[in-house]
């Protein structure tokens, strides 16, 4: 038992040293332009392990995809956990969510390249686990308190995370347009908002 708990630890640990090389690896070139050959020789470890662990290049992509949507949907609990007002959590929290995908690696990674490497199907289905999941739950806060219009919470956050989605997509490849884009999302949560909300 003991022997099997230690080997366990030490895959544990590889895969996070290929997750996190290959993390930076992805963000500064992108995926199309990250090769196996770039990324094992800095961990030291074979492309066997690669293999082994994650089955190939795009296995290892999408464990890092899953890494950045899990640290992403807690990034935005954090900045948004102190605020009591609803409405205000829900704005804080959309724009958390545009600031953070704003970064280099989250916007080289999850904005523009995990759509188009792991399909749109998968792509929505990891984002749905995180993101959709966090808004759902600011969303039901929301509509419990009056301030949004009660409605199928679910079918809303996938429909508000595509919104900022995109939104990100934009902010991404054209910087000057950032204010924009913000003040566009801000018009769109207006729409929710119940007329006698104060």
């Amino acid at each position: 038992m003991v022997v099997n708990g230690v080997r366990a630890k030490q895959a544990e640990a590889t895969r996070a040293r290929l997750r996190r090389r290959a993390r930076r690896l992805f963000a500064t070139k992108g995926y199309a332009n990250a090769s196996t050959e770039d990324l094992v020789p800095t961990t030291g470890l074979t492309k066997g392990a690669l293999y082994h662990h994650f089955g190939d290049k795009e296995g290892l992509f999408r464990s890092v995809v899953e890494d950045l949507e899990r640290e992403l949907a807690q990034a935005v609990g954090q900045a948004t956990e102190a605020e009591a007002d609803p409405w205000r959590r829900l704005e804080l929290a959309c724009k958390a969510y545009l600031e953070i995908s704003l970064r280099p690696d989250v916007a080289r990674i999850l904005v523009l390249d995990a759509p188009s490497v792991l399909g749109w199907h998968e792509w929505c289905e990891i984002d749905k686990q995180y993101g959709v999941a966090m808004f759902d739950k600011t969303l039901r806060q929301a509509m419990d308190a009056g301030v949004v219009r009660a409605q199928p919470t679910e079918t809303l956050a996938q429909v508000l995370l595509g919104a900022l989605n995109v939104a990100a997509r934009v902010a991404a490849t054209r910087s000057e347009d950032r204010d924009e884009v913000w003040f566009t999302v801000a018009r769109l949560l207006s729409g929710l908002r119940t007329p006698s909300a104060p």
